[in-house]
């Protein structure tokens, strides 16, 4: 019966997969016919929209239930969404709140076919090696909020399990403060669930993080892992906007942590 069980779940994971790959397909199909089809002033608002359209269908395959509260009325003005990071299945979930340019680590943008996707979906690229490095990303993030764009970031700089929020990277606060861009903190919480494991193994199966001796699942074990569950309940607290007008970007940073720590208590 256990050796059953597992084919059954070892099939249903690679279904998954299957029908993710040919959402990723699609999305990337559409976006390489945006330069042909649609006029350069048009081209960014169908990027967005093609990228939350793709997490619209990549949720339906994983079986992702959302729950959204708190200060979900839209904003009209570009704002910094700053999200904790619990894994991948938060860039499905900050598409559900705001469409906008990711902010991502320049490691991701070197990767074959990975970074080759984000820089089609217009991801602005932190890259803080040096200070010409770090003040080139400060402009590019700021370029996008003064032409009216919002950006979505991890602030905490790479994933956890849950249990405490990180120290923020400053480097999109500055940006916020140069072109007094609200920020708005957004608190996810992802629980597994599943008929055939424990709830904390299924908790920990939908998060990817670093465990104590800094091991991290190869991303694609973890896709599979995450497949395996039967679905996925997504629980999103948006915070009330915080301003950037008068206040250094480590004051900014420290209310937008204390504001995401108050979220995750809520």
């Amino acid at each position: 019966m256990r050796a059953r069980r597992k084919v059954a779940i070892g099939l249903m994971a690679m279904r998954k997969l299957t029908f993710l790959g040919l959402v990723a397909l699609r999305s990337l199909t559409e976006l390489s016919l945006l330069s042909w089809l649609v006029k350069p002033r048009a081209r960014l608002r169908y990027k967005y929209w093609t990228v939350q359209d793709a997490c619209m269908r990549a949720s339906r395959v994983l079986r992702i239930s959302y729950e959204v509260t708190g200060c979900v009325e839209p904003r009209r003005a570009a704002a910094v969404y700053c999200f904790n990071h619990l894994g991948y299945i938060d860039v499905l979930a900050a598409s559900r709140i705001v469409a906008g340019a990711y902010v991502a680590g320049v490691g991701l943008g070197k990767r074959p076919i990975f970074g080759r996707a984000l820089r089609a979906l217009d991801t602005v690229f932190a890259d803080t090696r040096n200070p010409a490095d770090s003040l080139r990303s400060v402009n590019h993030m700021s370029a996008h909020l003064s032409a009216g764009r919002s950006l979505i970031v991890f602030p905490e700089g790479t994933t956890s399990d849950g249990q405490a929020i990180a120290r923020f990277k400053r480097g999109v606060f500055e940006a916020a403060i140069r072109t007094g861009a609200d920020v708005v903190p957004v608190y996810i919480e992802v629980d597994g669930r599943s008929h055939y494991l424990s709830t904390d193994d299924a908790k920990t199966r939908a998060r990817w993080y670093r465990d104590a001796v800094g091991r991290r699942p190869a991303f694609f074990l973890h896709l599979f892992r995450l497949s395996e569950l039967d679905r996925l309940d997504v629980s999103i607290v948006v915070g009330v906007a915080i301003r950037s007008v008068g206040v250094s970007r480590r004051q900014l940073a420290e209310q937008a942590r204390n504001a995401m720590m108050a979220l995750a208590k809520k």
